[in-house]
């Protein structure tokens, strides 16, 4: 796999949808029930940012952008040649590389499917917002 030949400008627009898609996701979006499945106060969240600063979306951001690098290494080499398929692959990648060991982890830890369902499906909705970028910018 020759990596300059990659759309580096595709992999970063879709980096930085996925992660713009978290921040609606997880405020305007699902904030209210991802709050109560923590048992957390948006308050307590508060004083976490504060304490933490901003190595937390530092790292999301970095390891969204890893997971649209590999999307667009496994769409270069299937030779995707369409939107759709680009969706597609990204929609199973998330499922079987995220959604599951989410799962199996969520099954032993003893939470919810409402918790599960929102932490998953971000990482679906991104990748598959990751693909439809991809897809259409090397069409």
């Amino acid at each position: 796999m020759n990596f300059a030949d990659l759309p580096y400008p595709a992999i970063a627009a879709a980096g930085f949808a996925k992660f713009a898609l978290g921040g609606v996701w997880y405020s305007l979006l699902f904030q209210k029930q991802w709050l109560a499945e923590q048992k957390l106060s948006p308050e307590e969240i508060a004083v976490a940012r504060a304490e933490g600063g901003k190595s937390p979306l530092v790292i999301t951001f970095l390891v969204g952008f890893v997971q649209v690098f590999a999307l667009a290494v496994v769409l270069r080499a299937i030779k995707s040649d369409c939107v759709g398929c680009a969706v597609g692959t990204a929609g199973m990648l998330s499922v079987a590389f995220a959604a599951v060991p989410i799962g199996i982890n969520y099954l032993f830890e003893r939470r919810s499917l409402r918790f599960f369902a929102i932490n998953a499906g971000y990482d679906l909705v991104g990748l598959m917002l990751a693909g439809l970028i991809l897809g259409l910018w090397t069409k």
